[in-house]
């Protein structure tokens, strides 16, 4: 809570340069603050991710044609769950079944014939790589009355020590720690 007047005339020197460090702290916490919700509100106004804007693999795509009536049941992980290897290979995500309509021998009909064995096998990729650069512009402005010059920070995860963003940094860790690749090869 802030003084009063009155109680301002009274507040020593010493305290009075305490309260205003204090204001200075509370303002900049509170700009910080502004400014991550506003990137948030920027994020949050960009189209849904489809496979034109992202990463996202085309079989992924909201259909134009889905009946407003009937929700959709979600398929998958939680929002935000990320897969285990296990849960990769008990769990693929597509599933092509080679089935065997007749004998190569006789020609005989074995639509209906349950088969003696099913032999698995699984391919992992990546989806279409379609690099997103990001540029930064960091406007400097010199202030006509102390002559220094102001640069405000970069937003978090676009720093200037980065040059690679999260999702390529995510794949080059799933190569390294998952895939077992080596380094050279990753290069």
């Amino acid at each position: 809570m802030l003084p009063t007047d009155d109680q301002l005339d009274q507040i020593s020197h010493a305290d009075l340069v305490a309260l205003v460090k204090a204001l200075i702290a509370r303002v900049e916490r509170l700009e910080e603050e502004n400014r991550q919700l506003k990137v948030e509100i920027e994020r949050l106004k960009q189209p849904p991710a489809n496979s034109k804007n992202s990463s996202q693999p085309p079989s992924r795509d909201q259909k134009s044609n889905q009946s407003a009536a009937k929700p959709k049941k979600k398929h998958g992980p939680p929002f935000g769950h990320k897969r285990s290897v296990r849960e990769l290979i008990d769990n693929p995500d597509r599933t092509i079944r080679v089935q065997v309509e007749q004998c190569e021998q006789c020609r005989h009909n074995l639509k209906n014939v349950a088969p003696e064995k099913i032999v698995r096998r699984q391919i992992t990729k990546l989806p279409e790589f379609n690099p997103v650069v990001i540029e930064t512009q960091q406007h400097e402005v010199l202030c006509p009355h102390c002559q220094r010059l102001n640069r405000d920070q970069l937003p978090e995860g676009l720093e200037a020590n980065r040059y690679f963003g999260p999702r390529l940094e995510a794949a080059v860790v799933f190569l390294k720690h998952q895939q077992h690749l080596n380094y050279e090869r990753i290069v």
